[in-house]
């Protein structure tokens, strides 16, 4: 019997995955245990292996598609065997064993263009809902259109056209929102629906922290305050906690995800136990994560268990900004980039690089006196050279 290639899971909560790419082309004879296709999860891109031994065939999945977990995807044919060998729709784990072929029948419209409704009347109208709204939306009885579609099918279009209401539509590029950009959209929203955010803002001078880096010139700002964030996280440890189950868990060492920016999207990788590295072994650690994480190298592990998120735009010139709380974390720090200002200094006024931070918190587990302490601490911390 030939092998089903089916869509896999990755995470506990997937439904769907992202076909990156084929590794072997339709016809190609494929070993068990060899690399087989691409799959993008919200974190990284996996390779993965075959399950079976045979010629790659039957391939319904194409790069860039998003397909349902546990769909087959493409067939292993052994020797001998042909499509001809592939009986009857395989089926789908996912839906509980509704067939892949039915499931696909139901799921796609009479009229693959358009998305189309019959309206529940004698004469059978056929139009599709945005036309139904803007007609409703003009007063035009739909019946009096004339549609342009296929087989008849009335289209927005159409109702402007009847309506002689002018038509403003310009060209446009789609990007479809799947893959990374799917799950940290939905992740962010749910963020923002469910956690109530509080946010702080501080200005800190950064004339001794940037001594200290002209000392060393290896090191990056982003490494230094990893390591002043991390120490001060464990004078605060209700800034290094979770929020969940109607409890808050104060975690006694500091996994500090650090936001990368991707082509399309977002990801953030972890440094373990910060607190206990300086500021070399962080900052190694911290190349190689960035890195990895824009080739899509990262491991799953690699990406779990941050106890607070910190996110550097200073390298685009932003000088303030504020961050979507990433749960189940209680908080996150949004650093801007360093610029000169006017500061009084004794009595005086002296030009002065200076920083601000701001702090997005979750107001369920932190009230706003325990994050301006910590802001305050951090401040102080940055403005002795990190002491």
């Amino acid at each position: 019997m030939p092998t089903d290639v089916i869509m896999p899971a990755l995470e506990m909560s997937q439904d769907t995955g992202l076909l990156v790419r084929w590794l072997k082309e339709e016809g190609d004879m494929v070993q068990r245990g060899e690399m087989l296709m691409e799959i993008e999860t919200d974190k990284t891109v996996l390779e993965i292996e075959s399950s079976g031994s045979g010629i790659l065939a039957n391939v319904t999945a194409a790069a860039g598609d998003e397909v349902p977990v546990g769909q087959v995807i493409a067939y292993l044919l052994a020797d001998g065997e042909s499509a001809a060998d592939i009986a009857e729709p395989k089926r789908d784990v996912s839906t509980g064993g509704q067939d892949v072929q039915s499931k696909r029948e139901s799921s796609v419209p009479s009229h693959p263009s358009q998305s189309v409704t019959s309206a529940p009347s004698a004469i059978g109208i056929q139009a599709s809902p945005k036309a139904r709204r803007l007609a409703k939306e003009l007063g035009i009885e739909i019946a009096q259109v004339t549609g342009t579609g296929p087989e008849g099918v009335i289209q927005v279009s159409d109702v402007e056209n009847h309506s002689g209401a002018p038509n403003f539509q310009s060209s446009y590029t789609v990007q479809p929102i799947k893959g990374t950009r799917k799950v940290v959209a939905e992740r962010l929203q749910k963020s923002a629906q469910q956690a109530p955010h509080i946010s702080l803002t501080l200005s800190v001078d950064m004339g001794s922290v940037r001594e200290q880096l002209e000392q060393q010139p290896a090191i990056k700002l982003s490494s230094f305050l990893c390591q002043v964030i991390a120490a001060t996280l464990v004078e605060h440890p209700r800034l290094n906690a979770h929020v969940a189950n109607d409890e808050i868990r104060l975690f006694h060492e500091v996994h500090l995800g650090v936001a990368v920016a991707l082509e399309d999207g977002l990801i953030v990788p972890v440094l373990r136990d910060v607190a206990k590295k300086d500021v070399n072994e962080i900052q190694s650690e911290l190349v190689d994560l960035t890195q990895r994480a824009r080739k899509r190298q990262l491991s799953s592990d690699e990406t779990k268990g941050a106890t607070f998120t910190l996110s550097n735009l200073g390298m685009y010139a932003i000088e303030s900004f504020t961050s979507i709380v990433n749960p189940p974390e209680v908080a996150i720090l949004s650093v801007g980039t360093i610029k000169d200002e006017p500061v009084a200094v004794d009595g005086n006024v002296e030009i002065r690089p200076c920083m601000l931070i701001t702090i997005n918190c979750d107001h369920r587990a932190v009230d706003g006196a325990v994050a301006a302490e910590f802001l305050r601490s951090l401040k102080t911390r940055l403005e002795n050279g990190g002491a």
